[in-house]
């Protein structure tokens, strides 16, 4: 990595607020903290384009939720490609153009394009594990924020409830 980065910190926490705040997410934490949990262990024991696959790979009530962490990892990896040596320039091509495929095949096509070139990521050990870093904290933001907005609901649940029950 030849060039400085500030605050990366900035980049992970916009791509997790992003997937938050999407409202397929809010819609059911569980399900969407379930996906990102599963995401972030398969990113850690497998790698970058093992996660990918998985995300990729989910069907009916497990997919819009992949999809939407899918994208916005791809989101982040473009927003890092400034900082690489790694050309990932493919993937700002693609997940910013419009067509009928749906939005895991949009990502499985970036990720291909991305890896199999020749200055991919991939060959870079170096910028790999940065990715890698980078995507898990992402993760885990996305993850912790989750639970915030559970607690938060739970919470606020409990309150109307109890409210309702002093009424009576």
């Amino acid at each position: 990595m030849s060039k400085v980065i500030n605050n990366v910190d900035c980049y992970v926490a916009k791509a997790a607020f992003n997937i938050v705040s999407n409202d397929k997410i809010a819609d059911n934490l569980k399900n969407a903290e379930n996906i990102v949990t599963k995401s972030l262990g398969t990113l850690q024991s497998q790698g970058i384009y093992a996660c990918f696959l998985y995300l990729c790979s989910r069907k009916k009530n497990e997919k819009e939720y992949a999809e939407i962490v899918a994208t916005e990892l791809v989101k982040l990896m473009c927003e890092l490609d400034k900082y690489l040596q790694s050309d990932l320039s493919p993937l700002q091509t693609l997940i910013s153009t419009n067509g009928e495929e749906s939005k895991s095949d949009k990502v499985m096509k970036c990720i291909s394009i991305a890896f199999s070139n020749e200055k991919n990521i991939l060959n870079n050990l170096d910028e790999m594990q940065f990715v890698k870093d980078i995507m898990e904290k992402a993760l885990i933001y996305t993850r912790y924020s989750i639970k915030a907005l559970n607690r938060d609901k739970s919470k606020s649940d409990r309150t109307l409830t109890e409210g309702i029950q002093n009424n009576e």
